[in-house]
């Protein structure tokens, strides 16, 4: 379903260690991802393609229990819509979500 458009990449060239898809800044994992011509994707979705939770239900448990951060704000609503310009976090991984297509795809 929404594998098609979700796709990570490693930004910028900046120093640090690739680990699935992402990069190790400081204590941080950072990537950006693509809605491609989608207007938005769900949040338990994105946490499970992002290969942040092992399946939709841990997502959704990941969500009900406060752990994840939208824009700096914690985030309880299961199926919230996460549109370009957003920043999630959740255990140490920042996702950077962005209109488009990757630009250097």
């Amino acid at each position: 379903m929404c594998r098609r458009f979700l796709r990570q990449f490693l930004g910028a060239a900046a120093a640090g260690c690739y680990n699935n898809g992402l990069f190790l800044q400081g204590n941080i994992m950072e990537a950006t991802v693509y809605l491609e011509d989608n207007e938005y994707i769900a949040l338990c979705d994105l946490l499970k393609l992002a290969g942040l939770a092992e399946s939709g239900g841990q997502a959704k448990a990941f969500i009900a229990e406060g752990l994840v951060l939208r824009n700096g704000e914690t985030e309880t609503r299961k199926t919230a819509k996460i549109r370009g310009g957003e920043v999630i976090e959740f255990d140490g991984t920042r996702l950077e979500i962005a209109d488009g297509y990757d630009p250097e795809a």
